[in-house]
């Protein structure tokens, strides 16, 4: 057999049908005997019963009156004797100071068992006086009941039935709309159109059922049985609205909370099934019932209904936390299932992400642990409270109810905002931002997590904060007038201002990636701007840090005086004591604003010529042709060689024999650097071939100088080529090259001892 499950809009005609068939029942029923009795009570059977509810008549309307309850209760006192007058004003027999801790502990636990007790007698009683219903129906109310019985079912069936097809059409019109990957702005769009056309269903079916009960079953004035019944469907109505904006049974329908749709549909289903119990019994069945019988039959059936409810909020409890465990472990596995080794020289997570995951992590676990408890706690006591004060309920559990509601919405916030930390969120920025300052967005990106994490645990906070307020477990909105709103102001100060040094440097720390970025339009940065750029960033962020650290400090009441004073003492001790470093710095700051040395550039510097790498207010590193780098302080720096500005100069010293003809290798020279910048080398040469001319007589060679300018840094190149070409000219006009060598000259006589030619004879 398949059981029978009603869906939301059936609910309302179900609870209709046994609240009618109930009052029907009851007034077909013929009543019992005089002689019958109660079982095992010992009551009066119906007709005593009915007789004394005769008589409660005069008592409920000399209660009523003010002037009547008073002199009833004076009369009552002065009865009663001294005794009853001094427990009235509130004198203790004992008083508690003369009590030990174990007495006052063991009065408190009997009270608190004799209330329990208690409680628990007067709610059997109350489930009992549900079998003097017949009795007390005489024959005009059971008209009554079966007239306005028919309007009401009438009512709720046309109501429910014009709900439901107001929600299919809404349904239908909302098909294709559940874009969870699109834009803010389009989920924004969906969201309201949904709630809209929720709304707008609801509201038309209300108007609806009171145009019936008005207009079609009455003569312009509703029965009070269909306006209870009409404020407990939109009240409910209203309820459903606002929790199908967190969870909701059909998959369809666009949510805040992002959970897999098992656990929503498990969440919304029982939320709703209980809440629908409360609110239909206690805003439309409890008063239907005292309007057609009494108040002792409506208190009883409040007790039935307050009763089913706390077993069902109970075992939707359970529900929803077995649901989401699974959902949890489920989750778990998945995660096991894709985590893969990283290959080596991957790139691996950030320590910082890993850290704020695990918290995550562990938050929510500990989160899934204790809220079950807390909600068990929850209804236990608002079960207790409704039982024994019916009259604070509203005010009591309604008012700890709606706040706890909040709590759980804040709850629910604070969790998205933690799952959110650890999914590498990026900050949407504008398009004109985007193109003006391209690193904004990522830099203000790496400050979403741990602002997601801050606010995720100020939620927290203000969750507890709402639980204690609305269960009065301490007087939190004293506290908050008092120091602790001081304290709150405090904190928020800081935050803000933390906040808007952060988000400071972000924005001028993007302007300084902006200008040095290459691909500026219309103009090149230049290495000096790039050097004194990222110096400029340094010493930025070091200045946001201390300033925005004293300040935050100063909010918080912590007197910074000390401090000043501790740095400027501590400066004044380290520059007693590392004069090294001073001159460092004052040296550094000097060559900077000179321009002297620029990342990129080739120096010379304490004897060392190489690349500049790195370049700080306090070194200088450079990098050989060897490769070796050498990390120089400014204090060893006495002269700077910069071969990189403005200009540069190849210089060749060429070598010829001494019997080559000086103008044919003047013009080999020049042919040779005609033939260099006619090659692509050509554009590094900015003026023609300076001849210099024979600048010295060496051993074997006539040593002939020229000299060429160049772009900066093209000079090494642009002369190893120069040299290439020289040789090939040289080579084609046939000059020679001359190498060290010696000439031996001998005596004529030893040449002919050695048996050499004569050289008188080769002479002549």
């Amino acid at each position: 057999m398949i059981p029978f499950r009603p869906n939301s809009a059936a609910r309302p005609i179900v609870a209709g049908l046994l609240a009618l068939v109930i009052a029907v029942a009851a007034a077909a029923l013929p009543g019992p005997s005089a002689a019958q009795v109660m079982p095992g009570t010992g009551e009066p059977a119906a007709a005593d019963a009915a007789a004394q509810d005769a008589a409660l008549g005069p008592l409920l309307d000399a209660l009523e009156n003010p002037e009547t309850r008073d002199r009833l209760i004076a009369a009552l006192r002065d009865a009663a004797g001294p005794d009853a007058a001094d427990a009235a004003t509130g004198a203790d027999p004992a008083p508690a100071e003369d009590q030990t801790l174990a007495a006052r502990l063991a009065a408190s636990s009997v009270e608190l068992v004799a209330g329990v007790t208690g409680q628990i007698t007067q709610s059997l009683r109350d489930i009992q006086r549900l079998g003097l219903l017949p009795s007390l129906l005489t024959e005009d109310r059971r008209a009554r009941i079966a007239d306005e019985g028919l309007d009401l079912l009438l009512t709720i069936v046309v109501t429910a039935l014009i709900y439901r097809a107001l929600r299919i059409l809404s349904r239908r019109l909302r098909l294709g709309m559940r874009p969870r990957d699109a834009d803010l702005g389009t989920l924004a769009k969906v969201f309201a159109g949904q709630f809209v056309l929720r709304l707008l269903s609801l509201v038309l079916a209300w108007v609806a059922g009171y145009g019936l009960a008005i207009f079609v079953l009455n003569d312009g004035t509703p029965a009070l049985a269909q306006a209870l019944y009409l404020n407990a469907f939109l009240v409910f109505g209203i309820f459903s609205l606002v929790l199908t904006v967190f969870v909701s049974r059909h998959p369809e329908d666009l949510t805040f909370s992002r959970l897999p749709q098992v656990a929503e549909a498990t969440i919304a289903r029982n939320i709703r099934r209980t809440v629908g119990v409360l609110f239909y019994g206690l805003i439309a069945a409890v008063p239907i019932a005292q309007d057609w019988t009494n108040f002792v039959i409506s208190r009883s059936l409040r007790t039935v209904v307050l009763t089913l409810v706390a077993v069902m909020a109970v075992l939707a409890i359970r529900r929803i936390a077995a649901s989401l465990r699974a959902e949890r472990a489920a989750e778990a596995e998945r995660a096991a299932a894709a985590q893969t080794v990283p290959e080596p020289g991957a790139e691996t997570d950030d320590p910082g992400e890993t850290l704020t995951g695990s918290f995550v992590a562990g938050s929510l676990g500990l989160w899934d642990r204790i809220w079950p408890p807390l909600a068990y706690l929850y209804v236990a006591v608002a079960y207790v409270v409704s039982l024994a004060n019916p009259n604070v309920v509203f005010e009591l559990v309604g008012r700890a109810t709606a706040l706890s509601a909040l709590s759980l919405v804040a709850i629910m916030i604070g969790l998205r905002l933690l799952a959110r930390a650890t999914s590498r969120p990026t900050l949407p920025m504008p398009r004109s931002l985007e193109l003006a300052l391209p690193s904004l967005g990522q830099r203000l990106s790496t400050f979403l997590p741990p602002l997601l994490v801050a606010a995720g645990l100020g939620l927290f906070g203000v969750a507890v904060l709402l639980i204690v307020e609305g269960w009065q477990l301490a007087d939190v909105a004293g506290w908050l007038v008092g120091s602790g709103g001081d304290l709150m102001w405090r904190i928020a100060s800081v935050l803000l201002i933390l906040l808007f040094f952060a988000v400071a440097w972000a924005v001028l720390s993007a302007w300084i990636d902006r200008r040095l970025s290459a691909d500026l339009p219309g103009q090149a940065v230049s290495a000096r701007s790039r050097t004194l750029l990222a110096l400029f960033r340094n010493a930025l962020s070091i200045a946001l840090i201390v300033f925005g650290g004293m300040i935050a400090l100063s909010e918080l009441g912590i007197d910074i005086a000390p401090l000043l004073a501790g740095a400027g003492v501590i400066g004044l001790a380290v520059g007693f004591g590392a004069q090294k470093l001073v001159q460092d710095i004052i040296t550094g700051v000097f060559i900077q604003l000179e321009n002297a040395i620029n990342e990129g550039d080739v120096i010379t510097v304490a004897g060392i010529t190489g690349g500049v790498e790195r370049l700080t207010i306090r070194s200088v590193g450079l990098r050989d042709l060897s490769g070796a780098y050498h990390l120089i302080p400014f204090s060893a720096v006495d002269t700077v060689a910069n071969y990189m500005r403005l200009f540069a100069y190849h210089v060749e010293v060429v070598g010829v024999a001494y019997d080559t003809d000086l103008e044919k290798a003047e013009k080999a020279l020049h042919e040779a650097f005609d033939a260099l910048k006619a090659g692509p080398h050509g554009e590094a040469i900015l003026a023609p071939l300076e001849y210099h001319g024979v600048v010295g007589l060496a051993d074997s060679a006539v040593n002939i100088r020229v000299r060429i300018k160049t772009r900066p840094g093209q000079q090494w190149a642009l002369g190893r080529a120069y040299t290439r070409e020289v040789k090939r000219a040289l080579d084609a006009a046939g000059i020679e090259i001359p190498f060290p060598h010696r000439e031996l000259k001998l005596p004529d006589a030893l040449i002919k001892r050695l048996g050499g030619p004569d050289p008188s004879a080769a002479t002549g």
